[in-house]
């Protein structure tokens, strides 16, 4: 029998309103018994990892995926299952909405830690052109784009450019659909914050166009630090407590 839109809003807020744990086995099988058991193990972990293991954001993101007229392909990536496709067909609402430069930042096809020099992240072109040559990835210092990023709480200002200033890497070229992964270099942070008391440091990029008109999803990338080695190793993300931060944010303030 099929169910309306009202009556399977009322099932997922019933059961979302059992749901309590943080033990991610039982994450994993409460997503399942939410959208169903097709779904494979590796897809739920993967949608819960892209949601912070939050499984109302994780039930939304598979729901997202699920009514788009093609599948996501994940052709070369490892661990990350098999995406269902649904059964229902439905319209693509968002063919006529898309931006023609957009960019999904996505959990590496590997793992999302880094080394001393650089971290790993894989990037889909989520909107409607292919990205040409010229597009980069850049610091991000407007504290209003960079919202997780740490701040000086004196100036205000954004305290670590992961690039510099004006360093920029290039964006390789990538039709609508495709994922790229991406091996970003960055530089360190100022050599006077690290001492005993340090703690991760937040620091953000944009992608821009050749014109340089930012598109996209912001990256984030946490260096943290090393203080007997007197370095940091990167990865990309924020910690858990830094993305907290935006999620009690009220929505007219993001």
């Amino acid at each position: 029998m099929e169910l309306s839109t009202c009556e399977l809003d009322a099932q997922l807020l019933e059961r979302f309103s059992a749901l309590g744990t943080r033990d991610k086995e039982e994450l994993v099988n409460q997503l399942k018994a939410v959208v169903g058991t097709d779904i494979s193990t590796d897809s739920c972990r993967f949608f819960l990892e892209l949601s912070d293991w939050n499984i109302q954001r994780a039930v939304g993101a598979y729901f997202d995926f699920s009514f788009e007229n093609s599948p996501p392909c994940f052709s070369g990536m490892v661990n990350h299952g098999t995406i269902m496709t649904p059964t229902t067909p439905s319209v693509n609402i968002e063919t006529f909405t898309r931006p023609l430069y957009d960019l999904r930042v996505w959990p590496s096809s590997t793992s999302s830690k880094g080394t001393y020099e650089a971290f790993k992240v894989t990037v889909e072109n989520s909107g409607l052109s292919q990205w040409h040559e010229g597009c980069y990835i850049r610091s991000e210092s407007n504290p209003s784009i960079a919202k997780l990023a740490d701040q000086d709480p004196h100036t205000g200002c954004v305290m670590w450019l992961p690039l510099g200033p004006s360093g920029r890497v290039p964006l390789p070229p990538a039709h609508p659909g495709q994922f790229v992964d991406l091996l970003i270099s960055v530089n360190q942070p100022p050599s006077a914050i690290l001492n005993p008391s340090s703690k991760n440091l937040v620091g953000a990029m944009s992608f821009c166009s050749s014109t340089g008109d930012v598109f996209g999803e912001t990256l984030y990338c946490t260096a943290i630090p090393d203080v007997v080695n007197q370095i940091w190793a990167y990865q990309r993300g924020v910690p858990d407590s830094t993305a907290a931060k935006l999620r009690d944010t009220p929505m007219d303030e993001t």
